[in-house]
């Protein structure tokens, strides 16, 4: 829903002066900061792109001013604000280190924004012996199937960081975060390639509109050990 469209006391400037900036989602704090949209794009809308599809300070290191204008349709303005704003979140906060991930609820909560993407993308977060993220990484967009999340694009970042575990995750634009059955044997797939590395993978969780899927939790059977 655009900006105009919602009622007053539900805008992002409204709420902040309301409530406080802990009661903002990310999206809606960006929208703040950029404060209008373009001729194609709400300012919400280009908040939601932004954030859903580069989620985390890492991803979004290596694109300079030119390449955010040419990628979101942002002005120079636009551009100019979020470089420097996830340059400023860099050196203030530096990692990400402190974020656990220690439950479906606490994994949710870091990525609900991709529940506003139009295509699947799926994200491994990758853990240390803590449940503390030391890496999230951005593995594919596209239906989610053996092809675009093949073992050894997701396994390779978690020996790289030298994570003890790892969860994935993606989203279904549809709003339903019912995991398909090429999901379901998928997890599969990945979880018996996880386990020849010894590196866990704890869960995959699917995110839908306001709501999620944990498979660890409604589908254990796919974590159990066949001899």
């Amino acid at each position: 829903m655009k900006i105009k469209d919602l009622p007053h006391e539900e805008r992002p400037r409204e709420k902040l002066r309301r409530f406080g900036p802990s009661n903002l989602l990310n999206h809606e704090l960006l929208a703040i900061i950029l404060r209008v949209g373009n001729r194609k794009m709400d300012v919400m809308e280009i908040s939601r792109r932004v954030l859903g599809q580069y989620a985390n300070a890492e991803l979004l290191a290596d694109y300079d001013v030119n390449l955010l204008k040419k990628t979101f349709g942002l002005t120079f303005v636009q551009a100019c604000q979020i470089s420097a704003l996830m340059e400023l979140a860099k050196r203030l906060y530096g990692s990400n280190q402190d974020i656990p991930l220690r439950s479906p609820e606490e994994v949710y909560a870091y990525v609900r924004d991709m529940a506003f993407l139009k295509q699947e993308y799926l994200r491994g977060l990758y853990l240390n012996t803590r449940n503390q993220l030391i890496h999230d990484k951005l593995i594919s967009i596209g239906t989610i199937n053996a092809s675009l999340g093949h073992p050894r694009e997701i396994l390779a970042p978690a020996i790289d960081v030298r994570a003890a575990s790892f969860i994935l995750v993606h989203n279904h634009p549809s709003g339903d975060p019912t995991p398909s059955r090429e999901d379901v044997l998928f997890t599969r797939q990945i979880f018996e390639a996880s386990r020849i590395v010894s590196i866990d993978l704890l869960d995959h969780i699917v995110i839908g509109k306001k709501r999620f899927y944990s498979m660890r939790e409604k589908k254990p059977e796919i974590w159990k050990i066949v001899n």
